[in-house]
């Protein structure tokens, strides 16, 4: 198992200073995180993950949602910034169809799930929306979530409604830190750690 954790870190590592350009973070486990952190990786904040205990909840979705087209990119990148200090316009273009969006009434953009983007990413620039969100997405019987600890609204909701947690994994960044609001992040939107 040592060598086999020193192949991965030196592997790892020469990577990382190939590549480390940009600043980067990810979600660790137990094992992964001590090797992350021998090639520079600093914890940030929990990260946690809930599935239902014995039953799979379907909420009956009331709200009309709008499937986002091209000309929503722009907005949903800008909220995705806004809310991550990541830009990644070419991951959400990628992954546009299907998306279901929140405005409000001058059309501004408010909140959104992309259900195909992992675990189904949900953010929003408020709670009440942000679980309209949620509700889509159990409606569509997507039931595993995975969010900041700092998200008790959402941590709330899933535990009065029969959720428990099951693991907890650290995000981690390499870099420079910078801000984020991860109470707007009602689900994560990758589906691997390691």
């Amino acid at each position: 198992m040592k060598i086999n954790s020193e192949i991965i870190f030196l592997n790892m590592n020469r990577k990382i200073r190939q590549y480390n350009k940009n600043d980067e973070n990810l979600i660790a486990t137990e094992q992964g995180k001590t090797i992350y952190e021998k090639i520079g990786f600093k914890k940030e904040l929990q990260h946690e993950f809930y599935i239902p205990i014995n039953r799979y909840l379907k909420f009956e979705s009331k709200q009309e949602f709008h499937k986002a087209t091209n000309q929503d990119l722009q907005q949903i990148v800008d909220l995705y910034f806004s809310v991550t200090s990541e830009s990644r316009k070419e991951l959400i273009e990628f992954y546009l169809q299907g998306t279901s969006l929140i405005f409000d009434s001058k059309q501004l953009l408010r909140g959104f799930y992309i259900k195909d983007l992992g675990d189904g990413l949900i953010i929003s620039d408020n709670s009440e929306d942000g679980l309209k969100l949620i509700k889509l997405k159990l409606s569509e019987s997507k039931q595993s979530f995975v969010i900041p600890v700092t998200n008790l609204l959402v941590k709330n909701f899933l535990q009065e409604n029969g959720y428990f947690l099951y693991k907890k994994a650290q995000r981690m960044l390499l870099g420079n830190h910078y801000t984020w609001k991860s109470q707007k992040i009602y689900n994560r939107g990758t589906g691997y750690c390691g």
